[in-house]
């Protein structure tokens, strides 16, 4: 499940804003969330080419997989009686199509594994750079004089109503002095320097607590209300 997760994931971050970041000394790059991903050759996702007609079916299929392989009780051995006859029937309408659902499957799975695989390869040529970026902030060790310890993400509500961004989409941040945000959904720009470091954080959400993990660390950044008219600096 957590892998179908992740396409919503994808859908999201396509269409998030990217910040450009606030002028800095001459040798800080502004750089945007773009630059921390590889450049690697894009992926052709194998559902792209499935039919309008066969959507119903494939989801069928994908809820009875997922569904044997959840805890089994007396209630769910009955549910997957019936949602097996509805996964066998749409089994014949691929094959009624000329086309492979297992085959299919499979092709989508790979799919997912390498997205994955690409979600931890970080951007190299910014190690130990002077940067500035811009997103939001989630507290790690929230105070009444605010914050120390951060984790960067490009988009609102990220860890938080979605899945977490993949390891190159998360910069963890350890602030000079305690910043005390608006909320959850003001814009912030950081600056400070970059590191390549693979990290995991315990995030505290309303619901109790995830671990994820970040591709990048700033030390002793410093940390400014993103400012609107930065957009026109570009």
């Amino acid at each position: 499940m957590l892998k179908f997760i992740h396409l919503v994931f994808l859908s999201l971050i396509a269409s998030a804003v990217a910040f450009p970041g606030t002028a800095a000394a001459e040798q800080t790059k502004k750089i945007t969330w773009e630059n921390l991903l590889p450049g690697l050759t894009p992926l052709q996702n194998p559902l792209d080419a499935l039919p309008n007609e066969l959507w119903d079916a494939y989801n069928d299929i994908n809820y009875w997989q997922r569904l044997q392989e959840g805890p089994q009780d007396e209630t769910t051995r009955a549910e997957l009686k019936e949602v097996e006859k509805k996964a066998q029937k749409a089994f014949g309408l691929f094959k009624a199509k000329g086309m492979d659902a297992k085959e299919l499957f499979k092709q989508q799975e790979n799919y997912l594994d390498e997205i994955e695989k690409r979600g931890k390869i970080v951007a190299r040529e910014y190690d130990g750079q002077q940067v500035n970026i811009s997103g939001y902030l989630l507290p790690l060790d929230l105070s009444e004089q605010g914050a120390k310890e951060f984790l960067l993400v490009p988009y609102v509500g990220a860890c938080i109503h979605v899945p977490p961004p993949p390891p190159n989409q998360m910069i963890y941040v350890k602030a000079e002095t305690a910043y005390l945000s608006k909320d959850l959904f003001e814009p912030v720009t950081i600056s400070g320097t970059l590191k390549i470091e693979a990290l995991s954080k315990k995030l505290s959400l309303v619901d109790g607590s995830e671990i994820v993990e970040s591709g990048y660390k700033i030390q002793s950044g410093q940390i400014q209300p993103y400012v609107e008219t930065e957009k026109n600096n570009q």
